[in-house]
């Protein structure tokens, strides 16, 4: 009975593992955005944005600030096929009524971009890449 329960105990252990690593977002790119920016109605301010994935597939992308962690946004986004692979990653934004609103996100060695939800636009801007 004492063998049962260890064994049970284990492979709950390995399933809760499992499980925590397919949600932990994979970081995917770093970039300097020289002003300040929105993500969904989020203001987030200019410096070093790491963007991460999720490897299972979901939607979704992390935009976070690499020296200030509390500085963080979430977007969701439909892919765009390019038909080639990207050497370089970077962030596209749009500017509308004055702000900077993050539009899309290239992946280095990705075909296609991570088109983000939103509205309205007027001029593109890229931030570099680190």
């Amino acid at each position: 009975m004492k063998t049962q329960w260890l064994l049970l105990a284990a492979v709950c252990i390995v399933l809760a593992g499992s499980a925590a690593a397919q949600v932990t977002p994979i970081h995917k790119l770093t970039v300097a955005v020289p002003f300040d920016f929105v993500v969904n109605g989020i203001t987030l301010p200019k410096g070093e944005y790491v963007v991460s994935g999720f490897a299972d597939g979901r939607r979704v992308i992390t935009i976070q600030n690499d020296s200030h962690s509390e500085y963080v946004a979430y977007a969701l986004f439909n892919f765009i096929s390019l038909g080639e692979y990207i050497d370089n990653g970077k962030m596209i934004f749009i500017r509308n009524n004055g702000q900077h609103v993050l539009h899309q996100i290239v992946f280095r060695g990705e075909d296609h971009i991570h088109d983000i939800f939103h509205q309205g636009n007027d001029a593109i801007d890229l931030a570099a890449v680190r």
